[in-house]
């Protein structure tokens, strides 16, 4: 039970909440941008401890194919993440196809459950619908995206309804209002003493229009 504990704990912070997470607000007077969130994670990189960081916009939708629909947690990350982060290249197990998302080809990374509720396999189309509510109106768009590949961290109560999609498209299609913009930031170890301290330094560094979380 210590190993099965360990196992879902690691994918959580690895594939999941990160060890820290910096969370980045719309105001009147600040849009969030792809652009801004590639400079933050950029800036937090430099900062002594930190391993790696990348942005990624999460959000929901509803995921429909030929055979039915069903809820899905859309995740917008940078198209390398799969190959450059060490928790993704690691706790990932790619069932079908690749992890080679495309911006251009309107691609995503899909989760075994939402794959077999769905009967997706790699190449198969499927429509995103997402929702914005623009002068006290909802207004729906519909997108379609080809599933480059299907993986599996091992436990599908985390994975289940994870749709992975070029951060580029997140934009476009996931309202800002209703989604959470943040940099996902490693550290050395998670479960350090210098975690607290790490991350006030990561809050001084991110700025105004941020908050940022402990993976616990």
């Amino acid at each position: 039970s210590n190993g099965m504990i360990e196992g879902i704990t690691q994918r959580i912070i690895g594939l999941s909440s990160s060890h820290l997470q910096v969370n980045v607000y719309n105001s009147d007077s600040f849009n969030v941008s792809n652009h801004y969130l590639a400079e933050l994670s950029e800036k937090l990189e430099s900062v002594d401890g930190i391993v790696s960081a990348y942005p990624e916009i999460q959000g929901m939708a509803l995921a429909s194919s030929s055979v039915g629909r069903c809820g899905a947690a859309v995740r917008a990350v940078p198209a390398d993440l799969f190959e450059k982060n060490h928790s993704y290249a690691s706790l990932f197990s790619v069932l079908q196809g690749s992890v080679d998302l495309s911006a251009e080809k309107n691609t995503a990374i899909i989760g075994q459950k939402i794959a077999a509720d769905l009967n997706l396999n790699a190449g198969s189309k499927f429509r995103l619908i997402t929702a914005a509510v623009k002068n006290g109106r909802i207004i729906p768009k519909v997108t379609t995206f080809t599933v480059a590949g299907i993986v599996s961290c091992g436990y599908q109560e985390l994975d289940a309804l994870w749709v992975f999609i070029p951060i580029e498209k997140g934009f476009s299609i996931l309202p800002l209002e209703s989604s959470v913009a943040s940099v996902k930031v490693e550290t050395e170890d998670a479960f350090s003493d210098n975690l607290i301290p790490l991350s006030l330094k990561i809050q001084q560094k991110a700025g105004s229009n941020t908050r940022v979380y402990r993976w616990y």
